[in-house]
């Protein structure tokens, strides 16, 4: 297939100077992009000389983004009463490793104490375990159950590795965690 040309001009203000022409002249092939980037291509600027720049562009590529929560917060959080309901949560977005097989992972540590979350009976148990084996895959935010926790300070990771063996292969883990304290 033969490369799609393109041509593209624009006429702001760039650094004060107004009217600045700027074009942007390339071809796309596939999922890549070259072409020259040329600012004051008209002269209008002070040195009456444009500035160009020769660019390629490859495919764009989104990495997985896991996010874990605690009562809606993705950063630090502190319970206000030893109480508190706390309501973890977690979504995935697996960009381009949509399918991959993968071990999942939430685990919550506390003063050297391991939990796992049991996906099979959705409570929490001691140790590191996995979650569950098998293809990464779209999250939206979904809720875990209600957990009432003892005083102390927790870190909650939420992720996966790509080594889809049932052991915590930290070397491919990609993961978010949350610190939350419980007074």
């Amino acid at each position: 297939m033969a490369p799609w040309r393109f041509s593209l001009t624009n006429t702001a203000p760039v650094a004060g100077v107004n009217n600045v022409t700027s074009t942007f002249v390339g071809t796309l092939q596939g999922s890549n992009t070259m072409g020259t980037i040329t600012v004051g291509a008209g002269g209008q600027l002070p040195s009456g000389r444009p500035i160009i720049w020769d660019v390629t562009l490859g495919a764009v590529t989104m990495a997985a983004a896991p996010a874990v929560r605690v009562n809606g917060y993705r950063q630090n959080y502190v319970a206000a009463q030893a109480s508190e309901l706390l309501r973890p949560s977690v979504s995935m977005r697996p960009g381009t490793q949509l399918g991959q097989a993968v071990d999942w992972w939430l685990i919550a540590a506390a003063n050297g104490n391991y939990f796992h979350f049991d996906l099979a009976s959705s409570t929490w148990q001691a140790g590191i375990a996995v979650t569950y084996t098998g293809p990464l895959s779209s999250i939206p935010i979904a809720q875990l159950p209600y957990a009432r926790l003892p005083s102390g300070a927790y870190d909650i990771y939420f992720g996966f590795d790509t080594v889809p063996d049932g052991v915590l292969t930290l070397q491919s883990a990609v993961y978010e965690s949350v610190h939350l304290t419980v007074p």
